[in-house]
């Protein structure tokens, strides 16, 4: 008969770690094929099977090894007979099958199982696109240890040093490094819970960076001279929010018929106000793209305004009056 069942040791078991229960018997014993101990880990029945074959011995280790999703804060539970699982358990001089029944068993109220992994989700409250370094803040399922600045992985940029808000909370500052999308996530097992689970793959976060000022360009079918209103266009390198009519500084002019074309192309009617040059000019900062960067100032457009009609002079280097010499004709008459 079984005389007593030693469990683990109270603590904390994770994914891979064993769960041994040495069954010892009154008698010597021999066994074959795999018998099981039932093993109830929260609500769900599991075996520790035989470890290794027995041959004339007093005691069998049963094991059970801890899988991903495992869980039991509480204490598990043993089962209250071994199973044969179509084995034997024999006594080796008397032949005589052993009683099952499992007796002086162990306390495992303490003996905890957590074969969950912690699950890290990264967080921002940047806006996108964005024109400056953020925050990003990853936040583990549960508390865990070992994770630092260097585990993360980052697309395009740098992390700054790693802030500890909490045991499951962790911030960062990520500087982009060029004009594109800047990616951050974790690699997994790069931290671990109280069971020495690690982390899963955590989600990739993604932002548009957007260091660049746009550009713009002022343009007209008109040029050089003109004697009539004429329309100009105004081409930003990108979208742009913000610009009106009353951005565009006319020098001898007045705007008219502002139309938004697109969000990166607009046009205004410049009526000039008197002759001479008439200047199309948008300084910086007047429009900003979706990350918010100002636009650069705008090359001057420049056309003369003439409306005053050429006058016509007609002069001569002849005398007034004219005196006119007689002229003496040939002798032979003209045919």
């Amino acid at each position: 008969v079984v005389s007593g069942v030693a469990v683990p040791t109270d603590g904390l078991y994770g994914i891979g770690d064993d769960l041994d229960f040495t069954v010892t018997f009154t008698d010597f014993v021999t066994t074959t094929g795999t018998p099981v101990i039932p093993i109830t880990i929260e609500s769900t029945t599991v075996n520790a099977e035989l470890s290794a074959p027995v041959a004339n011995s007093l005691t069998a280790v049963f094991r059970y090894t801890v899988v991903e999703g495992d869980l039991d804060v509480d204490g598990i539970a043993v089962g209250t007979d071994i199973d044969l699982n179509g084995g034997t358990i024999i006594g080796t001089n008397s032949a005589i099958d052993a009683i099952l029944t499992l007796s002086s068993v162990g306390s495992t109220a303490n003996v905890n199982v957590d074969g969950v992994r912690p699950i890290p989700t990264i967080t921002s409250s940047v806006a996108n696109p964005t024109n400056a370094p953020f925050m990003v803040t990853f936040t583990f399922s549960e508390d865990v240890i070992g994770f630092d600045a260097g585990d993360i992985t980052v697309g395009n940029g740098t992390a700054g040093l790693l802030t500890i808000v909490s045991a499951s909370e962790y911030t960062s500052m990520i500087t982009p490094l060029v004009d594109g999308i800047v990616t951050v996530e974790l690699a997994a097992d790069v931290a671990t819970d109280a069971a020495t689970n690690g982390n899963i793959v955590s989600n990739q976060f993604s932002v548009l960076y957007d260091g660049t000022n746009p550009e713009v360009v002022i343009t007209s079918t008109a040029s050089g001279t003109t004697n009539v209103p004429f329309t100009t266009t105004i081409t930003f390198s990108e979208d742009v929010t913000g610009f009106t009519a009353s951005d565009i500084v006319v020098g001898n002019g007045t705007i008219s018929s502002f139309t938004t074309v697109s969000a990166l192309e607009y046009t205004a009617l410049i009526t000039p106000t008197v002759e001479g040059a008439v200047t199309v000019d948008l300084p910086t900062a007047v429009a900003q793209d979706a990350a918010t960067n100002p636009n650069n100032v705008a090359t001057q457009f420049s056309i003369v305004y003439d409306i005053t009609n050429p006058t016509v002079l007609i002069t001569s280097t002849v005398p007034d009056p004219v005196s006119y010499t007689h002229l003496t004709l040939p002798t032979t008459p003209y045919v």
